[in-house]
């Protein structure tokens, strides 16, 4: 969920990455 606000954002897509892997775990 947070990804995809960060990718709607326009924020980096590894970043974005990082972060549902963060919400994820």
């Amino acid at each position: 969920m947070l990804g995809m606000t960060i990718g709607c954002s326009g924020l980096d897509p590894s970043l974005e990455l990082h972060l549902l892997q963060f919400t994820t775990r």
